[in-house]
């Protein structure tokens, strides 16, 4: 099933959300940002996709261009927030 923008923010959101508190949770266990950052990009995208799939839409890796480009750019910003969060405490 082909998915909507609209659809694929509130899904973003739903993982983002629940990352913030996995930031806090594992930075005790990640001591630099090059690891925590790593696995930060491994949860996103396997959450998103879970989500994704669950709700039956298209797999994240088979979405449309516009779409993905849409899901990279907001990684990247979700990566840049809970960089400035790892690095507060």
């Amino acid at each position: 099933m082909v998915i909507k923008e609209n659809t694929l923010n509130r899904a973003m959101d739903n993982v983002e959300n629940s990352l913030e508190t996995f930031v806090l949770e594992q930075k005790s266990k990640c001591k630099n940002w090059v690891g925590m950052e790593s696995l930060l990009v491994t949860q996103y995208t396997t959450r998103l996709d879970t989500v994704l799939q669950s709700k039956a839409y298209t797999a994240l890796n088979q979405l449309e261009t516009k779409h993905r480009f849409i899901v990279s750019n907001r990684l990247k910003d979700f990566l840049a927030l809970a960089k400035d969060e790892y690095d507060k405490n």
